[in-house]
């Protein structure tokens, strides 16, 4: 895979187009309607993953080809570099964007109010939610990032660094008990007593 190669190739006028290289087969170049990718594809546990290495001409012909090797590499002996990847995008999501996300999605709250009867404002919500928190003993630094409230001026709010990781167990441990209470699982597991007649 040549520069002069990959500089003839046309932009299509929709969708992309897909170059393989002739020594390298897992290698190649796509071509969409404004730019040209570099990337690898190679099946892994029986699924097709294909990996973006980035664009032309901001990585040469040459750079390109010694990232395919170096990613081929690892790919070979079953390391998912694509679902690595995805990993590490959504652990960089902030919790702000999250939120404005589920606060966006306003389609659902018609929807919701139809099936249950029960008018309810995004506040309601909110309120509900921190009373669980804080009935659960769930940190109150925990429970303002899960919200997206400023910390205020608590000065030891400050040196606290709250992740999506931080806040994966105490969400989890207010999604249980909220399954718990509506009956969708149960607190323990039931045991049948069989009565002994001896």
């Amino acid at each position: 895979m040549t520069k002069t190669f990959v500089d003839s190739l046309p932009y299509p006028d929709k969708g992309q187009v897909f170059y393989w290289d002739a020594d390298l087969m897992e290698f190649g170049v796509y071509a969409g309607t404004t730019s040209k990718t570099w990337f690898v594809e190679k099946r892994i546990d029986n699924k097709t993953k294909r990996l973006s290495l980035g664009k032309y001409p901001v990585l040469t012909a040459e750079q390109a080809g010694a990232k395919a090797m170096e990613q081929l590499s690892k790919m070979s002996v079953g390391i998912d570099l694509v679902k690595e990847k995805r990993e590490k995008k959504i652990k960089t999501v902030t919790l702000g964007e999250v939120f404005t996300a589920f606060l966006d999605a306003r389609t659902l709250k018609p929807k919701i109010i139809e099936k249950t009867e029960l008018p309810f404002s995004m506040h309601d919500l909110r309120r509900t939610f921190v009373t669980i928190a804080e009935s659960l003993d769930i940190s109150s630094f925990a429970v303002k990032a899960l919200v997206n409230h400023k910390q205020g001026d608590d000065v030891t709010s400050g040196y606290i660094q709250l992740n999506v990781e931080r806040l994966r167990q105490p969400m989890q441990i207010i999604t249980y008990f909220m399954l718990k209470s509506a009956g969708l699982k149960q607190s323990a597991e039931i045991v049948p007593l069989k009565q002994n007649r001896g």
